[in-house]
């Protein structure tokens, strides 16, 4: 069955995106005139609060935060303020700017940024988790001074990624991540 009526059985990330409409992660992007998911664009970093929030602890999920504003560019009002902040009380994000805190709500999530979130949330038992070191980059252009070379490297490991070609092997670290993609990691 179709439930997107942007995404048919055609589509390469179709039945993906099936699972996690009907896991109740997602509703799509627009509901009206019908129901649609918009594969072909970016994530932002506030949607990306959502999604994994809501994998991680199932539908009908609705944050609840201790604290008040972490971030300086994500204020009350804003439509995802409780995911973001909930996202970084989990100790699943530490946002895009130290100083000042900040999480770049609306900036695109780049693969290497995938990367991060996904492990991140896989291992959300431990908030101190970190990949092991990697000494030899499996992609040719993830160089070994790259900040994400190690959490990109990871999700290698465990099977999530086969990167963005296969001959070079490469990765795309600064590629931004589609809808279908996310569907698909």
């Amino acid at each position: 069955v179709e439930n997107f009526t942007d995404v048919d059985t055609s589509h390469w990330a179709w039945e993906e995106i099936e699972v996690l409409y009907n896991a109740g992660v997602t509703d799509g992007c627009a509901q009206t005139p019908t129901l649609r998911f918009c594969p072909s664009a970016n994530v932002t970093r506030a949607e990306m609060a959502k999604f994994l929030l809501t994998a991680l602890n199932g539908a009908g999920y609705e944050p609840i935060i201790d604290a008040q504003r972490t971030f300086l560019d994500v204020g009350p009002a804003y439509w995802a303020y409780e995911w973001i902040e909930n996202l970084y009380e989990d100790g699943l994000t530490n946002g895009c700017s130290q100083a000042p805190l900040k999480y770049c709500p609306n900036d695109y999530v780049t693969r290497a940024e995938m990367a991060k979130f996904l492990l991140s949330t896989m291992n959300a038992t431990n908030p101190l988790y970190q990949p092991p070191t990697v000494f030899l980059s499996s992609f040719t252009d993830v160089p070994m001074t790259y900040w994400a070379k190690n959490w990109i490297e990871e999700l290698y490991d465990q099977g999530v990624t086969t990167g963005c070609s296969l001959s070079p092997l490469n990765f795309c670290p600064e590629g931004y991540v589609t809808r279908a993609e996310m569907a698909v990691f």
